[in-house]
């Protein structure tokens, strides 16, 4: 290796400029250390999820689409694998990974018969990196210390772009609807959306994503982790960091003037709540009406003509909603010609032929319900195999959450497993109003793997050396002393 990559150097210093010749060097040795340290190269993974557009070296429409992403995540699974082969480790398989193996199965065999093969292709690819992804969390993450430092590689990387957003959003140039997912503009996060007449032109943030809802959702994933930090930190600075960034994080997501991101992001609060996560006292009460009156006063005026007018949430007022309706009745249509099978992955043009309403005016679009879509995509037995898949991970987060609270009481492990399950369930909500497995939530796969991987670590500790389960011998004891 050092022969070739000396050789190579020499013929390439010839040719590329100084600069690129550094960078070739860095390169080099950046990706010397992730192979050698594959922990370092999985939290470097989580630290790129949220940055989706800015880390795409080609327009959102070339296919097949290369991104920072897949390249760093491909290296992660590679340093993994080979330090698997030299240590003798054991590869898990998991309940869930087989799961939506089956998934992935179906929506090869779609490949087949798609009525757009080159969509089907894209889908294909696309879940085949989830699986990847999934499969390298399952496998690398296998103790508490490991998953908690992924998830704040991930937050941190989150409110960087959020701090990016406010400044571009006040002192940026938006860019034009078509301009969207153009590497020219990878830079600018804001855009003038003119998708509803009734409404005009109105500012909608991004963020680092291709879509105001995309980057909402992804947002909204990670409010739960920063209650988290600010009920579990140790240190008062801790605490009131992860208020502060949790600041910033609503912030950007009125920002995003979206109306299912205020809806839902509602819907996540009472679930915090709920879940005690968020505990209300007076004083808290006070802080956070106090913060929403600033944010409020502050917020621009597009917010209040488009996402905070109550007035456009109802169907007579709202083009988007009504449309909703009109693309559930033609999808109900389409999978009663095509349950079996499905008509293949990610059809943007078959939709449109099955709807009713002249209302709806366009050659290409999806169902705008996630269920719906999937069942579109590969029919009954895929569908089933993926709605499995999403049940299964949301149950290991839920028994992985219970039985920390049997073994250690609300500590820190089992409040950072409410996080998951909150988020899991608040995509899975958001998943009833728009196609959001077909977006690249890489956020939610990190917290899907992850509850995986701590259920499984739960599991394998629950025996003894001498027999019998950690958690009977807890029950047992607490009986006896009762």
């Amino acid at each position: 290796m050092g022969l070739t990559g000396g050789i190579a150097y020499a013929v390439g210093s010839s040719l590329l400029s100084p600069l690129l010749a550094l960078a070739a060097i860095i390169g080099l040795a950046a990706g010397t250390a992730l192979l050698l340290q594959a922990e370092w190269a999985f939290l470097l993974s989580a630290f790129v999820i949220p940055i989706e557009r800015l880390g795409r070296f080609a327009d959102d429409s070339t296919m097949p689409m290369v991104s920072l992403m897949r390249i760093v995540g491909l290296a992660a699974l590679a340093s993994y694998l080979l330090h698997a082969a030299l240590r003798k480790i054991r590869l898990r398989l998991d309940a869930p990974l087989l799961l939506y193996g089956g998934y992935v199965l179906a929506v090869f065999a779609t490949l087949f018969y798609a009525i757009d093969p080159a969509a089907a292709r894209t889908q294909f690819t696309t879940v085949l990196g989830n699986t990847l992804f999934l499969f390298l969390i399952i496998n690398i993450v296998r103790d508490w210390r490991l998953a908690k430092l992924a998830v704040v590689c991930w937050l941190v990387a989150t409110v960087i772009i959020g701090f990016y957003q406010l400044y571009d959003w006040h002192f940026g140039q938006a860019m034009a609807p078509e301009e969207i997912g153009s590497v020219d503009k990878r830079f600018v996060t804001t855009w003038d959306s003119v998708e509803e007449a009734e409404l005009g032109s109105v500012r909608r943030a991004t963020g680092t994503t291709s879509n105001a809802a995309v980057y909402g959702i992804n947002l909204l994933m990670t409010a739960p982790f920063f209650l988290f930090f600010s009920k579990t930190g140790r240190t008062l600075p801790i605490r009131v960091t992860a208020l502060g960034c949790l600041l910033v994080v609503i912030y950007n997501l009125l920002l995003t003037n979206t109306r299912a991101v205020m809806l839902f992001g509602a819907v996540a609060i009472l679930l915090c709540i709920g879940r005690k996560l968020l505990e209300l006292t007076p004083a808290r009460i006070g802080l956070g009406v106090a913060a929403l009156l600033i944010a409020l006063a502050l917020l621009p005026a597009p917010v209040y003509q488009r996402a905070l007018d109550l007035s456009n949430y109802s169907p007579s007022k709202s083009y988007n909603l009504r449309g909703r309706f009109y693309l559930w009745q033609g999808a109900v249509a389409l999978i009663g010609e095509h349950w079996m099978t499905g008509v293949g992955g990610a059809n943007w043009h078959i939709l449109p032929k099955y709807l009713r309403s002249s209302e709806v005016d366009t050659d290409a679009i999806m169902c705008h319900n996630e269920y719906l879509q999937t069942m579109v995509d590969v029919g009954i037995a895929g569908w089933c195999f993926f709605v499995a898949f999403l049940t299964v991970v949301l149950l290991y987060a839920h028994r992985a959450g219970k039985m920390v609270r049997v073994r250690e009481g609300p500590s820190e492990r089992y409040w950072f497993l409410v996080a998951c399950q909150i988020s899991l369930l608040t995509v899975y909500l958001f998943g009833v109003q728009v196609d959001v497995f077909h977006f690249p939530l890489k956020g939610w796969w990190l917290l899907a793997g992850i509850s995986g991987a701590m259920y499984r670590e739960l599991m394998e500790s629950r025996w003894v050396p001498g027999g019998g389960e950690v958690e009977e011998i807890q029950n047992r004891t607490a009986s006896s002393l009762a």
